[in-house]
């Protein structure tokens, strides 16, 4: 049975850490929280009804770690990447709590900051030009990326 992660977070590092449970700390790969943002921009979706009803449709965790995209990361990454986009408010998943399985996570959709986050980070060649002035630790917090993204991407316009 895969078992979520306790989120035991630790306020003495700088970084973003969790401790799995019985294992070592997961700092956020933003690599992979990108990919995941990327990822589910792709495949969430609305269900609307002929009444006028919706319902969004979501996506479970072990549907997001079998997407072509998401495969080659950790279990670790992924959930937590997920945790700290819940955190941020750029998506809308179900709780995240100790003893919630992650088969039972499910994001239902992104939030409007998280499509303007996305939407800075999302073309490869300002990523990458992100990364390369952040250094590859990428050492900073998910406002400061979104704010300095924004400032390559208008650096863009002439």
């Amino acid at each position: 049975m895969l078992m979520s992660p306790s989120l035991s977070l630790s306020g003495s590092c700088p970084h973003s850490i969790m401790t799995i449970e019985g294992g070592n700390p997961v700092y956020l790969n933003y690599d992979c929280m990108r990919d995941v943002l990327i990822t589910l921009a792709k495949t969430l979706d609305i269900s609307i009804e002929p009444d006028g009803s919706y319902e969004f449709t979501g996506l479970y965790f072990n549907a997001l770690m079998s997407h072509e995209d998401i495969a080659g990361y950790d279990q670790r990454d992924v959930s937590y990447a997920l945790y700290n986009l819940q955190q941020a408010h750029y998506i809308t998943a179900t709780a995240f709590l100790p003893e919630t399985d992650l088969r039972d996570v499910r994001v239902l959709d992104i939030t409007y900051d998280g499509h303007m986050f996305l939407r800075s980070i999302q073309d490869i060649t300002i990523w990458s030009t992100l990364k390369q002035r952040i250094g590859p630790a990428l050492n900073a917090s998910l406002p400061v990326l979104s704010e300095m993204a924004g400032k390559i991407l208008l650096s863009k316009f002439p």
